[in-house]
């Protein structure tokens, strides 16, 4: 069974952040599977010729080597109600193919599209992106989120997001708030109003 996943856009015929996305899936091999020889990536990846979406998912399964690839047609989520709420702890810190503990709170709460997820009222992640607040003019991201995406990694290097620490206050501080994921671009992402988070207490 494959421990491992990696979602990698394809659009227009390219894969702009492919190298990192490589990166990660080597550091991931080594840091689970003690795996330290270079993955060895397909090269010239492309889509069949009959899926015509401009966007695509390559979805990848891996351990110390690649053990599926597949082709997914993307369409970007369109949440109306998010619930904000007190998680335990999860570990997320690599990018694991059993989303068991995510998929487990996520069924308890079926009737909202996706969570915001918080420990000790502390903002870590959504379900299935990375959160950022806009607040004062400038953009923030959690500095502890389950997980470090590539996108998040990428926008903070750019300076175009800094890391803090955030605190359900914040949501209501925040004058624009987006969900973002190695397929979803700052410019096109999920983009959330304040009335679409409900708020819910601890577990």
């Amino acid at each position: 069974m494959s421990l491992l996943l990696e979602s990698i856009l394809y659009e227009r015929g390219k894969m702009p952040l492919l190298d990192r996305h490589i990166q990660r899936m080597n550091r991931s091999r080594e840091i689970m599977l003690k795996c330290s020889n270079p993955l060895i990536f397909p090269h010239r990846l492309s889509p069949p010729e009959n899926l015509q979406s401009e966007k695509l998912k390559l979805r990848i399964l891996y351990d110390c080597q690649i053990t599926s690839l597949s082709w997914i047609p993307y369409q970007k989520a369109k949440p109306k109600k998010i619930l904000v709420v007190e998680s335990p702890k999860i570990n997320y810190s690599l990018k694991y193919a059993d989303r068991t503990p995510i998929d487990q709170l996520k069924s308890l709460y079926a009737d909202y599209d996706d969570l915001i997820l918080m420990h000790n009222e502390v903002i870590t992640d959504a379900t299935y992106s990375n959160i950022l607040l806009k607040i004062g003019g400038s953009w923030y991201t959690p500095s502890n989120p389950l997980l470090n995406g590539i996108r998040r990694q990428f926008l903070i290097q750019r300076g175009l997001i800094q890391p803090a620490y955030l605190r359900k206050e914040d949501l209501a501080l925040a004058t624009a708030i987006k969900l973002i994921n190695a397929m979803m671009p700052m410019n096109d992402c999920i983009d959330l109003a304040p009335d679409q988070l409900v708020f819910n207490k601890k577990l």
